[in-house]
């Protein structure tokens, strides 16, 4: 059975991964780690890493406990580029210091930020509410590839 791309379906993470590696490559500041079937994108000290992993018929993004699964080489690509600037940000939410939910938000080139996905986490639903965000200034907004 074959993908998108026309990969067999198993091969797709790995195709993921190598489109990341492929357009990441252009920029001297990121630093990648491939260990067996997991690439490791480091992120800004104030903001998060980025993981991806090969899960054969997919990948998994991982950013700031928030993820997401891929199959589409490049758009998996872009969207770790995103995740790696300004123009992007996850934001989660605490319950009683606890985490209840993460979500990724992306920015618009017109300044307006539009939620990507969320993932939600088994909390209860009372207790005070509090925020974090978390931003990458790996690349800079401008250096982002909008497609």
């Amino acid at each position: 059975m074959q993908g998108s791309t026309g990969a067999k379906l198993e091969q797709v993470g790995k195709e993921v991964i190598a489109a990341v590696m492929e357009l990441l490559r252009n920029y001297s500041q990121v630093n990648m780690t491939l260990d067996g079937d997991e690439l490791t994108i480091k992120g800004s000290s104030d903001g998060f890493d980025v993981i991806v992993i090969d899960d054969e018929v997919e990948a998994t993004i991982f950013a700031g406990n928030w993820h997401g699964h891929f199959s589409v080489p490049t758009d998996a690509a872009y969207f770790v580029a995103w995740l790696l600037s300004p123009r992007s940000r996850v934001v989660r939410y605490f319950r009683r210091d606890k985490l209840s939910k993460s979500i990724v938000e992306l920015q618009h080139p017109d300044g307006r930020w539009q939620v990507h996905g969320h993932v939600g986490f088994a909390t209860l639903p009372f207790g005070q509410l509090r925020t974090e965000t978390l931003s990458n200034h790996v690349l800079s907004g401008e250096e982002v590839p909008f497609k």
